[in-house]
């Protein structure tokens, strides 16, 4: 369920973590704050990740979604299949 709903999300969150991750990087260095080692990286990716998700799921749902809708409909038209 969670894999699905990842994979569902997955052009948002692809779009939307370059974002997450300059905002954390360089208007809350977050990533200064953490250890060096694994465990960094782990917290790190975790968080990028989490918030990559949240951010995802209204992008998708307010731009994505309305944008399949339109294409749709603007190739039914082209098309004539309408």
């Amino acid at each position: 369920m969670v894999t699905r709903s990842i994979g569902v999300l997955s052009f948002s969150i692809y779009l939307t973590h370059f974002a997450v991750g300059w905002f954390l990087a360089y208007k809350t260095s977050f990533y200064s704050l953490l250890p060096n080692g694994i465990v960094g990286v782990v917290a790190g990716f975790g968080v990028t990740l989490t918030l990559s998700i949240t951010v995802s799921i209204f992008t998708h749902r307010l731009i994505e979604k309305p944008g399949i809708t339109l294409g749709k409909w603007v190739t039914a038209r082209i098309c004539g299949n309408a």
